[in-house]
């Protein structure tokens, strides 16, 4: 997750992904290049499965791409969320004042992968559907803490 905006009464947050599904759609249009390139040898079973291949694979390259949107309202005193998904997307809000803490998770115990999740009074609540390995989580973290401090919110420092 990246700020995009940050006010004293706003803080906006978005996940675009871009490295696993550029990964995902570089392995694609190989396999296309490859189907193409081979056209005049294969049979009506490997023009069939190379195309469902090409076809679910950019399907789920596409679903790995979709963006993730997060705003911290200070004037409405919520933060909503909004994930692109299919097939439809994942939405909600809740109050600022249920927040009492914002961690770093990691996927396995003290390694791997992370995602950032917001303590409230009833459990955790994570920002993004997945764990990212590129993303300054940590860094991210602490603005948001920061924000919410603003808001008159008592949050501890990690």
């Amino acid at each position: 997750m990246r700020v995009v905006s940050e006010s004293d009464k706003e803080l906006i947050l978005e996940h675009r992904p871009i490295v696993l599904p550029g990964l995902a759609g570089i392995l694609v249009i190989a396999v296309a290049i490859q189907t193409l390139s081979s056209a005049a040898t294969l049979n009506l079973e490997s023009w069939t499965g190379a195309c469902a291949g090409i076809g679910v694979g950019g399907f789920v390259t596409y679903l790995m791409a979709l963006p993730s949107q997060v705003v911290f309202d200070g004037k409405q005193r919520e933060v909503r969320w909004h994930h692109g998904g299919w097939p439809g997307s994942g939405k909600g809000h809740l109050s600022l004042d249920k927040i009492t803490g914002v961690q770093v998770l990691t996927e396995t115990p003290n390694s791997g992968p992370e995602r950032i999740a917001l303590m409230t009074t009833t459990g955790s609540m994570p920002l993004l559907r997945h764990y990212s390995g590129v993303e300054p989580h940590q860094q991210t973290a602490a603005i948001i803490r920061d924000w919410l401090r603003r808001q008159g919110l008592d949050i501890p420092a990690e």
